[in-house]
């Protein structure tokens, strides 16, 4: 199973004392497995800009720019045409049933829906109504599988890699 991991699943692997449940995770999943959409380097880099202390902010922007984009190279997916046609449905569900989404949580989930992938993240609350899978890795799983939510929600017309349902 392939994995769209979100700006705080990736993030904590770089903080000082990082979530065992989490680091063991990541670490037990297939690399090739693992993908990143290019909003999170978005929100990555905006959280590095956010730091004062200028050596712990250019150590961010190095671990985003250099580690992340050789670890992740060919895994870091756009946000392209098909996928804000996605994220747009998905905006208008929210629109029509009073249940509007951040846009940016919107686009995420898009991604994962354009690519068939399950999203991997501790805000489970904010992907409920979009129709996808998600798992939290900080849930420590009791008999050594994690729990994956299914978000219910309408299937946009739009599926993997842009193919018509």
């Amino acid at each position: 199973m392939a994995f769209l991991l979100d700006a705080n699943v990736i993030s904590e692997t770089v903080r000082p004392r990082p979530d065992k449940t989490v680091l063991y995770w990541i670490e037990s999943r297939i690399p090739s497995d693992l993908f990143l959409a290019a909003q999170t380097i978005g929100e990555l880099v905006r959280g590095a800009w956010k730091v004062r202390e200028q050596a712990r902010r250019e150590r961010f922007e190095r671990w985003i720019g250099h580690d992340l984009a050789r670890q992740f190279e060919g895994r870091i997916l756009p946000f392209d045409t098909s996928t804000a046609a996605v994220r747009g449905r998905l905006m208008g569900d929210g629109d029509r049933t009073g249940r509007r989404p951040s846009t940016a949580d919107a686009q995420i989930a898009a991604v994962a829906i354009q690519h068939d992938l399950t999203l991997a993240t501790g805000n489970v609350k904010d992907f409920r109504n979009f129709g996808i899978r998600v798992l939290d890795p900080w849930q420590n799983p009791e008999d050594g599988q994690w729990v994956f939510n299914h978000c219910t929600r309408v299937s946009p017309t739009t599926t993997h890699r842009g193919n018509r349902a």
